[in-house]
C-alpha cells in the first residue's frame, strides 16, 4: 500500500506521519527500493531528481509493501520568476500527480489537521 502525504512547509505532514508510520525505515532513493520493501520516503521531492516520471511511475506501481512518501507543497501558486525553479516547480507538480495516482491513500496536512483525499 502506498500513502502520499502532503502539505505546506512546516504543516504538520512530518508529525502526522511519525505519529502513524514511525517504525518504518526512512529511504533516501526508490532506486534501491525492493518489492514488498516497506519504508518512507522524505520529502518527495528527492523522487523528482532521482528518476525520470515513467520509470518512478513503474517502481511504485511494482511495489507491494508498505510505503509512505512525505511531500511538500512547493510554490503555494507562486509562478517563480526564474525559468529554471520554475521548471523544477513543474516537474515537482508532474511527480505528485503520478505518485498520487499509484497510492492507495493520499493525505493532505494543513495548520496541523489532516484530511484524507483518497
Amino acid at each position: 500500500m502506498i500513502t502520499f502525504v502532503f502539505g505546506g512547509l512546516y504543516q504538520g505532514q512530518e508529525e502526522y506521519m511519525e505519529t502513524l508510520y514511525k517504525p518504518y525505515p526512512r529511504l533516501e532513493t526508490v532506486r534501491s527500493l525492493k518489492v514488498g520493501e516497506r519504508g518512507l520516503i522524505f520529502p518527495a521531492e528527492v523522487l523528482a531528481k532521482d528518476l525520470p516520471l515513467d520509470k518512478l511511475g513503474e517502481i511504485l506501481a511494482s511495489n507491494k509493501g508498505d510505503l509512505v512518501i512525505v511531500g511538500r507543497d512547493i510554490g503555494a501558486g507562486v509562478v517563480p520568476i526564474d525559468p529554471e525553479e520554475r521548471a523544477y516547480r513543474d516537474h515537482v507538480g508532474r511527480c505528485y500527480q503520478l505518485i498520487s495516482s499509484v497510492s492507495d491513500r493520499v493525505v493532505r496536512v494543513s495548520m496541523g489537521i489532516s484530511e484524507v483525499l483518497k
